[in-house]
């Protein structure tokens, strides 16, 4: 599988804005076949990563959607589901800086893929901006993807845990996946830290998350990011 170099310790580096904390979630998505993460360059319109999960929800190897390119994945996408997708990804490009990081934290609609084998498919894509030159008008460069099969997006009995989840603790999940500190979550929310992380704490306790990547990783399952 083609590998490709991640920075986790560059936030801001000659002009480009880079968000690491996505990186973290891919190889979270690798390890359940259910669930897939890909990463999207948008100067060579290629993708440059791709999950090896890929393959038990498409039935297409990882290296194929790293070879083909663009016309591949749209090979995969249903053509009624294609345009609205496409839309959403140029809203996402071309918003201001301020509407980028609303519409990042949105899941994108469910659509339909293709299988290798013919067969057809629900699937929920969430499409996020990674890497951006700021140094003239905010270029977008890089674009992370999640997948997620829709039968598996909830497994029997977790429903009843996101239901419980309080309106304040949904804005703690929401700027924890945007990789911001307890210290800058309670600021934004005029919250102390210490609440913070009390928040952060009920959620994996509600959530059943081990640690901060897999309660985001349920917070797209559950459809709160």
């Amino acid at each position: 599988m083609k590998k490709i170099n991640l920075n986790y310790n560059s936030i801001k580096e000659n002009g480009r804005i880079r968000n690491p904390f996505p990186y973290q979630l891919v190889n979270l998505f690798n390890q359940t076949k259910h669930s897939t993460a890909f990463i999207f360059d948008l100067h060579s319109n290629r993708c440059i990563y791709m999950a090896e999960s890929i393959n038990y929800i498409t039935g297409h190897s990882a290296e194929e959607f790293i070879g083909k390119g663009l016309l591949f994945f749209k090979s995969l996408i249903h053509s009624n589901d294609y345009p609205q997708l496409v839309c959403d990804i140029v809203i996402l490009l071309n918003e201001e800086k301020e509407a980028i990081n609303q519409i990042a934290n949105k899941p994108i609609k469910f659509i339909m893929c293709k299988m290798k084998h013919k067969k057809e498919l629900w699937v929920q894509t969430r499409v996020s901006i990674i890497s951006a030159d700021n140094t003239s008008r905010n270029t977008t460069e890089k674009l992370i993807g999640f997948i997620q099969k829709y039968d598996k997006i909830l497994n029997e009995g977790d429903e009843p845990y996101s239901k419980q989840i309080t309106n304040r603790e949904k804005q703690v999940l929401q700027l924890m996946a945007s990789g911001d500190s307890a210290k800058i979550i309670g600021r934004k929310l005029n919250i102390c830290p210490n609440t913070v992380v009390t928040h952060r704490n009920h959620l994996k306790e509600k959530l059943k998350a081990k640690n901060t990547a897999e309660l985001i990783k349920k917070g797209i399952q559950f459809n709160m990011l």
